[in-house]
């Protein structure tokens, strides 16, 4: 018995007494496991410092550089002579158009409903310029070998006035000249001929005004005997009608001097020639020029 129960003691002491603490020891643990997380936590804390820090050097930025000095107006004309070649702007036959050398408002154009075709070159080193037709803007890169740029125009609605504006950025202001031309397109300048010969009816003629000169016909070994001219307007005038003349040489005098309105309505004109006399011509203004077309018909009675 004296055995068994000193056995069941052993048994015992196996069992509880490594599980038994003396006091203070589980706080004493719980203290260290605290110290350990703070030291790992700040051993982070610093570590993401270095790297937040060695990703946010400050980066020194050059300071801008100046604006080139303006170029002096001849220079400026020269190049914008330059960039009328590349559109080709003294072979347009119409007047609207011209060169270029600051930004600002250029002109305030009275146009016709229609297509018009804006074209326009930048000569210079460097930068671009904005140009604007009405609500219409044409990017234009400058450059030594400048470039023709295109872009339509459409006016919708009655004649108004839309103005033509230039905006130059650092690189270009001062720097470069521009060449533009804004015209009515070849499929605008149709449909105003052939509204022209309408107006007229049969056997009729016509001619856009685009040359700011004379129109019309000509002939130096006309019939004697009484003639009817019966002309048309169809946009911008009004056109002046001059018909015979009795020198084969020399200034012009007419027999017949007559003014057609451009109103789309035909008028007619009557006069006596003898023979020899030249047919007559029409003349119209820079208002008139690229914004009309007259349609006409000459029977002798």
């Amino acid at each position: 018995m004296a055995d068994q129960i000193e056995r069941l003691f052993a048994d015992l002491r196996t069992d509880t007494l490594p599980r038994i603490r003396p006091p203070g020891a589980d706080a004493a643990r719980r203290t260290v496991r605290r110290r350990r997380r703070r030291a790992a936590a700040v051993t982070g804390i610093g570590l993401a410092v270095l790297a937040v820090a060695a990703f946010t050097t400050p980066l020194r930025l050059s300071s801008p550089a100046e604006p080139a000095a303006p170029l002096s107006q001849a220079e400026r004309d020269s190049l914008a002579l330059d960039a009328a070649r590349v559109i080709r702007l003294h072979d347009y036959p119409q007047t609207n158009g011209g060169t270029i050398t600051g930004d600002g408002p250029l002109v305030t154009l009275d146009v016709l409903p229609g297509e018009y075709d804006f074209v326009a070159a930048c000569a210079g080193q460097a930068g671009t310029v904005d140009l604007r037709a009405g609500e219409t803007h044409l990017e234009l890169p400058c450059g030594p070998a400048p470039d023709k740029k295109a872009i339509t125009v459409a006016v919708t609605g009655r004649r108004q006035q839309i103005s033509v504006a230039a905006r130059s950025d650092p690189a270009a202001l001062g720097r470069v000249g521009i060449g533009w031309a804004l015209n009515l397109s070849e499929k605008s300048r149709a449909q105003l001929m052939a509204a022209a010969r309408q107006a007229i009816g049969d056997n009729a003629s016509s001619t856009f005004l685009d040359d700011n000169g004379a129109s019309g016909v000509q002939d130096n070994s006309v019939r004697a005997g009484s003639y009817r001219v019966t002309a048309a307007c169809i946009g911008t005038g009004p056109v002046h009608g001059q018909a015979g003349n009795q020198q084969a040489t020399g200034p012009f005098h007419p027999l017949k001097a007559f003014v057609v309105e451009c109103d789309g309505k035909a008028h007619d004109f009557d006069v006596t020639m003898p023979a020899g006399s030249k047919m007559g011509f029409f003349e119209f203004s820079t208002v008139a020029s690229a914004q009309g077309a007259l349609g006409y018909r000459v029977t002798r009675r």
